[in-house]
């Protein structure tokens, strides 16, 4: 079922994480397929502490859908 409700998702963006709130685990979809990825949220960011802005948890406690975009820049490109 998750696979079919990301499939707007991805046919925007090459890659889709989609974070367990309870677990801190990291689910990857690309196309049709959800991989299970041994990678907690806040790794993902070379963090040693869970994101200030939850949304994961968020959306759990609310039983509300969120999205958040971001985005990583490589600071040896000028």
């Amino acid at each position: 079922m998750l696979e079919k409700e990301l499939a707007f998702f991805n046919k925007m963006y090459d890659a889709v994480r989609v974070v367990d709130p309870v677990r801190k685990q990291v689910l990857q979809s690309r196309g049709c397929t959800i991989i299970d990825t041994d990678e907690i949220c806040y790794k993902y960011w070379k963090s040693q502490k869970i994101c200030d802005n939850r949304i994961s948890v968020r959306a759990y406690q609310g039983n509300k859908s969120y999205m958040k975009l971001e985005q990583s820049f490589d600071s040896r490109i000028p």
